[in-house]
């Protein structure tokens, strides 16, 4: 689009319609676009070759290029979230070993049931057994199962504070969603037909001489900026949904 206007530009000045700083301004302009979608390209370059380090991989990846594509957020219950299930996971092995040290506690009693004969009685003997085992060393013991009990105090309330973190963050990250949804739906409803009409309207008045240079630029600029606004907020989106379909800390 500004290689047309540029190239009109030029005609202009060399049919005296238009004076040298116009000719220069529109060609300052181009080179400028021009440099940021280098580096725009350069960018891009460089988030792929990041994802192929990320994946592991040195074949070449297709990209899928969906316009406008938005994350789908997926239901989620912080209760079965990854990081929630770890901290259970964590405190039932924190209480298992709790258990354990006070099963140390505990005398161990065995009973044992024997049957065996005697040649010299000529008779078979029965007998039986019973085993009472006392911990010697029982202070030892009650240490380790004091330690013990604090871990699971310290874990079940590491737990309790996550959970609350985690709600907290899944809260504001909803409220993001639903603020960033409403800015998109206006752009979906009325911001890109908006965008079209001003340079649809801002082309044929420039070519027809009825708006000057600078008119013409701040009109692309204004209609870019809603391009560029909507395509801000759809990242944005996509960022707070992919933090909910993957939630943690």
């Amino acid at each position: 689009m500004f290689t047309d206007f540029t190239a009109i530009a030029n005609r202009r000045y060399e049919i005296g319609e238009t004076n040298y700083l116009d000719k220069i301004t529109a060609a300052s302009k181009q080179q400028q676009i021009r440099l940021n979608y280098e580096e725009a390209k350069k960018n891009s370059e460089n988030a792929y070759n990041q994802l192929k380090a990320i994946i592991q991989s040195n074949d070449s990846l297709t990209i899928a290029r969906q316009p406008f594509l938005k994350v789908m957020v997926l239901p989620l219950e912080i209760e079965n979230s990854t990081s929630i299930n770890y901290y259970q996971k964590r405190i039932d092995l924190l209480q298992a070993e709790l258990r354990l040290q006070k099963q140390q506690l505990l005398p161990d009693i065995s009973f044992d049931y024997f049957q065996g004969s005697n040649s010299t009685l000529n008779t078979n003997l029965f007998g039986y057994q019973l085993g009472f085992k006392i911990p010697v060393f029982f202070w030892s013991q009650t240490a380790k199962n004091k330690v013990a009990q604090i871990a699971e105090e310290i874990g079940t309330k590491e737990f309790e504070v996550y959970q609350i973190q985690l709600t907290t963050k899944m809260n504001a990250l909803k409220t993001e969603v639903t603020q960033l949804q409403k800015a998109l739906e206006y752009y979906e409803n009325e911001g890109a037909a908006l965008s079209s009409e001003i340079i649809k309207i801002a082309n044929k008045s420039y070519k027809n001489g009825e708006i000057d240079i600078n008119q013409y630029i701040k009109s692309l600029e204004s209609a870019f900026e809603i391009k560029l606004n909507h395509l801000d907020k759809l990242n944005a989106y996509n960022q707070a949904a992919i933090a909910i379909n993957h939630l943690t800390l």
